[in-house]
């Protein structure tokens, strides 16, 4: 009997040494799952439903979400649920509001004071308590400030005071001497002062918060000393700037000239260029991420601060700056360059911190719509303007979504919201031979392949007609998006008409036609978008006359099976 427990016991710890042994899997990134979503309007922020607010305000933290107009109340939210709670009153006699920032228990916030403006700005700063949003301090002067999480950063033209973000107390005060500029960023535990000078002398100090005492300094050579005094209203800060990464990375750059040091003031190797020293840098999961992204796309680089290594590089398109939440680095994508930006769906492209790999998945709105304001705790938070929404009353207001990146150990065919691929139709069948022969005969398409999710579509998405002459006007023809149901065509369609059109048009050819006008550095073009069944399309000519005879075409092609198959000459 006691041979026999032996065996069962035996194929466990065999079992067990083979699963531990098979590969881990992989789980796929598939979607972007909303986990709340509030729309504020006017009314939220104290505001008459008339008042004009061009603009939100929004600074995200793992502990508060935090939203303001330029004027009226700011509102509290927690970031996790979206409810608000607590607010901030109005004090329209500080000014409007610039700038936001959330601490472990305080918001602070920086107001314009009326009437200075550029190099001679100087603001008022307050602070406030999170969960009761009453005032615990204020007016303090300052044309900038940072904040850790515990301490305020306040730059004045002569010097940098550290304040307690709780009681703005002041703990240390930094002199900024005669003849210097500083700019300055805050890590979570640190805080980067750089000086410029005109005699060439740059400093750099990343300092405690709390005392002021340096952890460490360094003098950097800067061979484009700046005019001082600056020239009547210049701001000697144009070309010099800091940032820092949650870790207490600090990057710095003069100029095209960039510096890169570890939160212990070791200089990282890293390969930066040019105009990449002006986007922020970020961590995430220990992993410092380098950016360079001059218009039109670059690439990032994940960095290990411990061994200096490059862990892994990825190529990016049209992005500008990166989010940190939880083990990701998160981006709005770039569109297409050209005429119109495609698709017509905001896309966000997430980075793995560890691996690098990268998952360029779409939200469920249009990318003119769509701006990513932040993230935090494995969140991330967009918002959507909600002017003149007629279907849901918010009139003058945001609506604020937090997403959350959903893993799978399968990906679908195809990410949620979007069709098959198989579903979209060749751009190319769209305009006849006939159609076109209303401008001219002898018109030739030039078809465009696109990518969807990673994934080439198995039809252009694009099509371009060439004239016979010169003098013929060309005609784009784009499929911006095919949705999995004509409702959510129709919703995405009003929703790129109300916020992603230059200047519509009024037309006469049916509500399935919106005309409008885009400017454009060779000249001012002319579109249309057409939207019908499941299908949103944009058709841009350069004269307005081309657009209104192929309008109703593309219209009533599209209304039969998806347009003409094939009726065209490449």
């Amino acid at each position: 009997m006691r041979r026999l427990v032996g065996v069962p016991l035996l194929a466990l710890m065999t079992c067990l040494a083979l699963v531990s042994d098979a590969p881990a899997v992989v789980r796929k990134a598939v979607g972007w799952r909303a986990e709340w979503s509030a729309a504020f309007d006017n009314r939220s922020f104290g505001l008459t439903e008339d008042a004009i607010v061009y603009s939100h305000t929004l600074v995200a933290s793992e502990r508060a979400l935090a939203v303001a107009a330029r004027i009226g109340r700011i509102l509290i939210l927690d970031p996790v649920t979206g409810r608000v709670l607590s607010t901030v009153p109005a004090e329209p006699r500080l000014g409007d509001v610039r700038e936001l920032w959330v601490a472990d228990e305080a918001l602070v916030v920086l107001r314009e004071q009326p009437g200075r403006t550029g190099a001679e700005f100087e603001g008022v700063l307050t602070g406030y308590d999170l969960a009761t949003g009453q005032r615990l301090w204020g007016w303090r002067l300052a044309r900038e400030a940072v904040v850790t999480r515990r301490a305020v950063a306040a730059l004045t033209a002569s010097d940098v005071q550290l304040l307690d973000a709780r009681t703005g107390a002041t703990r240390a005060v930094m002199p900024v001497l005669q003849g210097c500029t500083a700019a300055a960023a805050a890590a979570d535990e640190l805080v980067a002062v750089l000086e410029l000078c005109a005699n060439d002398r740059v400093h750099l100090a990343a300092v405690d918060p709390e005392t002021g005492r340096p952890y460490w300094t360094r003098d950097l050579t800067y061979r484009r000393p700046q005019q001082w005094p600056p020239a009547e209203g210049a701001d000697p800060r144009t070309d010099m700037g800091v940032a820092t990464a949650a870790d207490g990375t600090v990057l710095v750059h003069l100029s095209d000239t960039p510096y890169l040091y570890a939160s212990d003031g070791r200089r990282l190797p890293a390969g930066i260029h040019g105009e990449a020293t002006r986007s922020p840098i970020i961590t995430g999961e220990g992993v410092v991420i380098n950016t360079s992204i001059p218009d039109g796309g670059g690439y990032v680089q994940g960095i290990d601060p411990a061994t200096v290594a490059i862990r892994w590089t990825r190529g990016v398109a049209g992005s500008t700056s990166f989010i940190a939440t939880g083990d990701l680095f998160v981006t709005k994508s770039g569109n297409y360059p050209g005429l119109e930006p495609w698709p017509l769906n905001a896309y966000l492209l997430a980075i793995d911190a560890a691996t690098g790999e990268a998952s360029e998945l779409p939200l469920p709105a249009t990318g003119g719509a769509t701006f990513l304001e932040g993230g935090a705790g494995g969140l991330v938070f967009v918002s959507t303007p909600t002017r003149d929404d007629d279907s849901t009353g918010v009139k003058n207001g945001t609506r604020i979504t937090a997403y959350r990146l959903v893993r799978a150990n399968r990906a679908p065919a195809n990410p949620p919201g979007v069709a098959p691929a198989a579903d979209w139709p060749d751009a190319c069948g769209l305009l006849t031979d006939r159609d076109l022969s209303l401008l001219a005969p002898g018109y030739l398409a030039y078809p465009h392949a696109r990518t969807l999710a990673g994934s080439p579509l198995p039809k252009p998405a694009v099509c371009d007609w060439i004239p016979p002459t010169d003098k013929g006007d060309v005609v784009s023809v784009s499929v911006t998006w095919t949705a999995p149901s004509t409702s959510e065509a129709r919703r995405l369609a009003a929703e790129e008409v109300r916020y992603g059109l230059d200047t519509t048009i009024k037309g006469r050819d049916g509500p399935d036609i919106v005309y409008y006008q885009l400017g454009h550095p060779a000249g001012d073009q002319y579109g249309a978008l057409v939207s019908v069944g499941p299908v949103v399309t944009k058709l841009v000519a350069s004269t307005p006359e081309t657009v209104r005879r192929l309008a109703p075409r593309l219209r009533d092609n599209l209304r039969t099976s998806a347009g003409p198959r094939h009726g065209h000459r490449s």
